[in-house]
């Protein structure tokens, strides 16, 4: 569900391979505060093989966000379907978050 890739000494990328879901949400979770600990200023989420999110893995992108934020760091998503980028639209995380389909 989650590979970890180190870009450089600054940034890591989590590609996400499936939906996030219940146990699958957890583990997307724990991911997620593992890289707000780590010392990568820019965390990228490659959603390109996720066809849909749950609301708590959205409120957990919106906590990271602030956290981050707190840290002048940075999280933005790349790699995202049209569907899911709609999504991000109408909640309007598109104005919090640089993503790119």
């Amino acid at each position: 569900m989650l590979r970890q890739e180190t870009v450089s000494q600054a940034e890591v990328v989590l590609v996400v391979t499936s939906s996030i879901y219940s146990e699958d949400g957890i583990e997307f979770e724990k991911k997620m505060d593992e890289l707000c600990e780590s010392r990568f200023l820019t965390i990228t989420l490659d959603l390109s093989a996720v066809p849909s999110i749950t609301s708590g893995a959205i409120g957990k992108l919106v906590q990271v966000r602030k956290r981050l934020r707190e840290q002048q760091r940075t999280i933005r998503i790349r790699g995202c379907s049209d569907a899911l980028y709609k999504i991000f639209q109408m909640i309007r995380l598109d104005t919090l978050l640089e993503i790119t389909k």
